[in-house]
């Protein structure tokens, strides 16, 4: 696993997409089989967006990006991309928001509840 995660990270520093989908379908696959599912499928998705990204030339290794995904229980075609755009979403640059607009959570109400005023 750890020589598939640095060869991620090489193929990413180069910018070569077809050999991050490569690794990305292996470590996926690798993943999904050895208990860690929801890792190898995150890896999976993702190699799939990019084997869509890549055209023509990525058509073989989509199909055999959707059949791992399919072996490893992940949904394929229109339920994926829900999960992609939901990736992306995740990966967008936070947006800050100020702590006067945030809505506050249950452990906030409760403290504002019980604890003496400051």
């Amino acid at each position: 696993v750890g020589t598939y995660r640095r060869a991620l990270s090489y193929t990413q520093q180069l910018g070569d997409l077809r050999r991050e989908t490569v690794v990305r379908l292996n470590l996926g696959l690798l993943l999904s089989t050895n208990g860690h599912r929801n890792e190898g499928l995150d890896h999976l998705y993702r190699a799939s967006a990019l084997a869509q990204e890549l055209g023509t030339e990525g058509e073989a290794l989509l199909d055999q990006v959707e059949e791992a995904i399919a072996a490893a229980g992940g949904a394929t075609g229109e339920s994926a991309s829900w999960y992609e755009s939901q990736a992306r979403a995740a990966t967008a640059e936070p947006r800050s928001i100020p702590r006067s607009q945030r809505p506050l959570s249950d452990d906030e109400l409760y403290a504002e509840a019980t604890l003496p005023p400051h």
